[in-house]
């Protein structure tokens, strides 16, 4: 039997992953969508007239279990205790808790559903240089999981969108905005933009009227960056009128669902943990040559050649020019520009197909974080208005010069300790604590750097944390390298409290609340470990230490 051929292919550049959901639910297609990032990285959905139905990732995504954990499902114990089982008979996990009681149908479907979801928004961060190919009427994972209910394509774009959109890709779509009156789409059903949450706000202003982008902005400058994103959204699903000639709202006057003929699983480089195999039958190879097949979107982003290009030739300007604001432009504004230029130029978050341009953007990138880190401080800022009010040149000064410095070997030494490149990491950590001595973070993290030593001197690191509790308040990274600490040298207690409280101060820091979640459930299952995940008192804790140090000499 010859081997299937796809009927569309291209890259991510040309055509990205939410523009590809676009025109699958436009033409209502049936069959597989295949991306593939290179050896061991190819990826497949599933789509049923357009509609998403199955994924399966060459990487480790969230298993059903722990999605039912997060949505409140099931507990933690009872994740820990099923999974174990399904393991070891080789069941699908969700139909051994359905077939224990532990959950109704109700909500397994709503959890399969949630971990589609979570599972298509991971895929709108794959590399541009990702191939794709579409293979109609083809259904290579028809044994793979259990089937669930689809969830909403619009849903997932916007997840995809507010999560993934990279700045470039967000400017070049509202590009075509300027000088028009935005309009919603009328007839839009109530339920269609329920899921913006908070970015609700935009969509009041666009119901008061027909607006020009220039207006919206003014008429709201805090929510700058959720009016950009939501707006690019709009364009994105036709959801505005643009006085051009377009298509329906997407999703508007679905047609129904005729189920293909099932075909063979293709093999991908992982399972997850003791799910039954099938035999599987490979998807035939993308040509790496391949043209795309699918026509491009015109809200495609401008390459990152092009755009740094343009940065490096441009006449060096203030601060607000760098990082695209006025003078004027209140500190929540600063934040958000700021962020939006660091997910697109951070050195480290650029792909293998940009390494001929990572030095350009490593510089770029400085730039960004000078500006920065002028503008979010407002005694710089307000020196730096003051000269530049003068007339004079105020790119730097010594003091501004020496703040920056610090702060960049800083993220320097983060992101190297992110890799796990331990001497790197400490070299840029000292350089920082030499640039600004007195910056709480800057001593916890060289604290912490010290203490994954095999020699480290625990008491002398015990006091270095010590002496910054009164400044740790409020501050993230603080608490985070503390509780690391705190975890490393067995004071549990201690550590479990510096985790939640970044989770009261930062509910999205994952590391923390994972920390959190783990301590929680040793909790549950071991009374034992009780007292030591208690609350420490500080007599107790002393004569704690003098017992380790004493064991340790």
């Amino acid at each position: 039997m010859s081997a299937p051929v796809p009927q569309a292919v291209g890259t991510l550049e040309s055509t990205p992953f939410g523009e590809l959901l676009i025109q699958a639910l436009d033409n209502r297609l049936t069959g597989t969508l295949i991306l593939d990032e290179g050896p061991g990285m190819r990826h497949g959905v599933y789509l049923e007239a357009g509609t998403p139905r199955r994924a399966k990732l060459a990487a480790p995504t969230p298993h059903l279990g722990e999605v039912l954990v997060d949505t409140g499902a099931i507990s933690a114990e009872v994740h820990e205790r099923t999974l174990e089982r399904a393991l070891r008979e080789h069941v699908l996990h969700g139909q051994l808790l359905l077939g224990e009681g532990v959950i109704d149908a109700e909500r397994l479907a709503l959890g399969l559903r949630e971990q589609l979801s979570r599972q298509l928004v991971w895929l709108f961060a794959r590399p541009r240089s990702t191939h794709y190919g579409y293979f109609a009427g083809t259904n290579f994972l028809a044994n793979w999981g259990a089937p669930g209910p689809a969830p909403s394509t619009l849903e997932v774009l916007w997840r995809g969108v507010r999560d993934h959109a990279e700045p470039g890709e967000i400017e070049q779509g509202l590009r075509r905005l300027e000088g028009l009156k935005l309009e919603l789409r009328p007839n839009l059903p109530p339920s269609y933009f329920s899921f913006l949450g908070e970015d609700r706000a935009v969509l009041a202003l666009l119901q008061r009227g027909p607006r020009r982008l220039s207006e919206l902005l003014q008429a709201e400058p805090t929510l700058e960056s959720s009016l950009r994103r939501v707006l690019y959204f709009l364009v994105l699903t036709r959801s505005v009128e643009l006085g051009l000639p377009s298509a329906p709202p997407v999703g508007i006057g679905a047609e129904p669902f005729v189920a293909p003929t099932p075909a063979r699983v293709p093999s991908f480089a992982s399972e997850p943990p003791g799910a039954a195999r099938t035999e599987t039958a490979s998807a035939p190879p993308l040509r790496r040559d391949s043209p795309p097949s699918i026509h491009p979107s015109v809200l495609q982003s401008a390459t990152l050649k092009e755009e740094l290009r343009r940065w490096l030739e441009q006449e060096p300007g203030t601060h607000y020019d760098v990082l695209g604001i006025p003078e004027n432009a209140p500190p929540r504004r600063v934040q958000s520009a700021f962020f939006l230029l660091s997910k697109r130029w951070h050195p480290d978050r650029l792909g293998s197909e940009a390494a001929d341009v990572r030095d350009g953007a490593a510089r770029v990138y400085e730039t960004i974080l000078r500006a920065h880190h002028v503008l979010a401080d407002p005694a710089a800022r307000a020196s730096y208005d003051a000269v530049l009010r003068r007339g004079a040149r105020a790119d730097s000064t010594p003091v501004v010069e020496r703040a920056f410095s610090a702060e960049l070997a800083f993220q320097k030494a983060e992101a190297a300790l992110a890799r796990g490149n331990l001497e790197a990491a400490e070299r840029e950590a000292k350089l920082a604590l030499v640039y600004d001595p007195k910056r709480a973070e800057h001593v916890a993290l060289a604290a912490w750097l010290a203490a994954l030593k095999p020699d480290a001197d625990d008491r002398r690191i015990a006091a270095d944390f010590a002496r910054l509790a009164r400044f740790a308040d409020g501050n993230v990274k603080v608490h985070w390298y503390r509780g690391l600490f705190f975890k490393r040298v067995g004071r549990h207690g201690s550590a479990l409290h510096e985790f939640r409280l970044i989770c009261d101060k930062d509910p999205r820091h994952i590391d923390a609340a994972r920390e959190v979640r783990l301590y929680e459930q040793r909790l549950r299952n071991s009374p034992k470990d009780r007292p030591s995940l208690a609350p420490e008192d500080p007599e107790h804790a002393q004569s704690a230490w003098s017992r380790l140090f004493k064991r340790r000499s």
